[in-house]
């Protein structure tokens, strides 16, 4: 995986190296451009001084002379070429090194390239149409035009090529941008599931802060995960204990009694204590199932009297069982946006609660109705009530109360807790209008 510096780095010699394509490009071509027009005009003004110099010597009679001339110095490298052709097609004068065929077949007056000796030349030709007629065509060689282009593009352009070393320092300072970067990942790399602590955000850069704040955030989602973790195994291994240990006493004591009622009363105390497990084990479940964290069940429209009728006729025979009256009070039709599963678990708990902390004869209400800013569920009993220093401590996980009736495990309300959570209701604690008892209310919001 390539590292931010080397894409960087990587980026930006790109960029500087596209930039300096493009000044290559762009000058060469404005250079190119100059120097033509610069050598064109030469090229035009060498021709009408030909052609000012020919009508004169012409006038003088002494084209001969001239030409002689100009011949005595052929020793000497010149940079144009030229000629000067009569109109019945003699060459009247010839410069050094120039050839005694024409230099260009153009008759008309204008530019064009010819090819001589395997070398490219530009040729400008000047017509005088006057007495005597005449034509002048001067030339230059390609060569030396792309000669001093290539030298002047090159004298611009050296001052960019010294500016190379300077990728080294480039190079060091986008590793000293990126210096926090290392600092965070040496912060995250030696971290383990002991240390959860948040990344400090003292030397972050902003262009990160937000990518820290996340992983601040996970960090504590799982320091809570992990101590949720740790909480559900001390609680199962609490809530396991007696059981476990009281069902296999009561074993080892029917198996030394081989006969008799007192091995089948051990016998029974054994499946009574074996039935509290299995009943603390599904509470468990249930709640490490339901923390609020890890419930991923799509929520659905429901119906909260029609869940909480189905959970009052369920727990109907437990309730006539022990000579406790229940009823259901609701409004009508109460509608809730939430998970119906859950929903019911909350219901029946309550439920179970209620009943088990009702002496027989009393009553459970469970009301289920409308409020401003949702729908509320309270369940109501006629049993002793829980005292309002005891409130706090009753949602904790394996707290009971003292003297409770009934083999509770003081998980109830912890599961009710959970899965009220889960759906961003409350759940309160009052005693009731009159007489004794307890009433659990939960509004959920709209």
């Amino acid at each position: 995986m390539r590292s931010i510096k080397f894409r960087i780095l990587s980026l930006v010699l790109s960029l500087t190296l596209l930039i300096w394509a493009a000044v290559v490009v762009f000058t060469w071509w404005r250079a190119s451009s100059e120097i033509h027009q610069v050598f064109d005009a030469q090229l035009v003004q060498v021709a009408r001084m030909l052609s000012v110099t020919t009508l004169h010597e012409s006038k003088e009679l002494d084209l001969a002379g001239y030409q002689s001339d100009m011949l005595h110095h052929e020793k000497y490298e010149y940079p144009l070429i030229f000629q000067v052709w009569s109109a019945d097609g003699r060459l009247l004068i010839r410069g050094p090194a120039a050839p005694h065929s024409p230099l260009s077949p153009a008759q008309d007056e204008g530019f064009t390239e010819v090819s001589l000796d395997g070398l490219q030349w530009r040729v400008y030709t000047l017509v005088h149409n006057d007495e005597p007629p005449f034509r002048v065509q001067v030339a230059h060689a390609n060569s030396v035009r792309d000669e001093l282009i290539l030298k002047f593009v090159t004298s611009i352009l050296k001052p960019l090529l010294f500016s190379l070393p300077f990728v080294v320092v480039l190079w060091v300072g986008v590793a000293r941008g990126l210096a926090p970067l290392r600092w965070v990942a040496d912060q995250i790399s030696g971290r383990d599931q002991s240390n959860l602590e948040p990344v400090l955000t003292t030397h972050v850069p902003a262009e990160i802060s937000a990518l820290v704040d996340e992983l601040n955030a996970l960090f504590a989602r799982l320091q809570k995960a992990i101590e949720g973790h740790s909480r559900f195994a001390s609680n199962a291994a609490h809530e396991l204990r007696n059981p476990i240990a009281g069902s296999i006493t009561q074993i080892h004591a029917a198996l030394n009694f081989p006969t008799g009622e007192a091995r089948q009363r051990a016998l029974e105390q054994a499946l009574v204590g074996l039935q509290r497990l299995s009943h603390r084990l599904d509470q468990l479940l249930t709640l490490a199932r339901i923390e609020p964290e890890r419930i991923t069940t799509p929520r659905a429209p429901l119906r909260l009297d029609a869940i909480a009728t189905e959970v009052l006729a369920e727990m109907a025979p437990d309730a006539l069982e022990k000579g406790v009256e229940i009823e259901l009070q609701s409004e009508g039709p109460v509608p809730l946006i939430g998970n119906g599963e859950l929903i019911a678990i909350l219901i029946c708990n309550l439920l179970q609660n209620a009943i088990r902390a009702t002496p027989a004869g009393g009553s459970v209400t469970l009301r289920i109705g409308d409020t401003k800013t949702g729908v509320y569920l309270s369940i109501q009993d006629t049993g002793p009530g829980i005292p309002e220093e005891q409130r706090d401590r009753v949602f904790d996980r394996s707290h009971r109360l003292p003297d409770t009736p009934g083999p509770g495990f003081g998980l109830g309300l912890s599961i009710v807790q959970a899965i009220a959570e889960a759906h961003g209701a409350s759940v309160s604690l009052s005693d009731p209008e009159q007489g004794s008892g307890l009433v659990v209310t939960v509004e959920f919001p709209a």
